[in-house]
């Protein structure tokens, strides 16, 4: 264990490392929108992850995993200012929210950020424990936490509000949200 390690539940949480380049690849296909044949009641993902990518993200300490007590990636928390299009799409969005003081100008702004656990994993304490971690561990670097949720994706969206992401805009296909770790704390009082 190197510190950052949390055992929630029934998985352990702790920064990804490049050994789990397969199995986040794996998991990240499973949940795209196009792989799961109209099954969308779950959620889903709509940018997939390559290897460089991946690579980016965890050499920059901004992904955790979550694993069962086998060692297996059942999930996964990130933000992501590695792709193409998450600086190109969602940097552009940002500095246009900033622009209008939607997002206050002089904060930092992480970028992409998602969650993903496998359905028999879900619930509000490893989600949230999960999450958790993922703020711990960048907090120091931004204040809050950008995504984007496409509006057909309501199982996303409800998870999102719930554990106090804000919309702070919206278009024809997308709301745009934002998480600030500055205030807000997560409920992880569970009983």
């Amino acid at each position: 264990m190197n510190g950052m390690e949390t055992i929630i539940s029934n998985i352990l949480t702790r920064l990804a490392n490049h050994e789990d380049l397969d199995d986040l690849l794996s998991l990240n296909l499973k949940w795209q929108k196009s792989a799961l044949e109209n099954q969308l009641q779950n959620g889903f993902l709509s940018l997939a992850f390559d290897e460089k990518m991946l690579k980016n993200i965890i050499q920059s300490k901004e992904m955790i995993v979550a694993v069962d007590r086998q060692d297996n990636v059942v999930g996964y928390s990130c933000v992501n200012h590695y792709s193409d299009i998450i600086p190109k799409y969602s940097g552009k969005k940002v500095t246009k929210l900033k622009q209008e003081r939607k997002i206050d100008p002089s904060l930092n702004v992480a970028l992409g950020g998602q969650i993903l656990l496998e359905l028999g994993y879900r619930g509000d304490k490893n989600r949230i424990l999960l999450f958790d971690a993922l703020i711990q561990s960048i907090k120091s670097k931004y204040n809050l936490l950008f995504s984007s949720v496409a509006k057909e994706n309501k199982a996303v969206l409800m998870i999102n509000l719930q554990d106090g992401w804000e919309i702070v805009d919206e278009d024809d296909k997308h709301y745009y949200l934002v998480f600030d770790m500055r205030y807000k704390q997560l409920f992880t009082g569970f009983r």
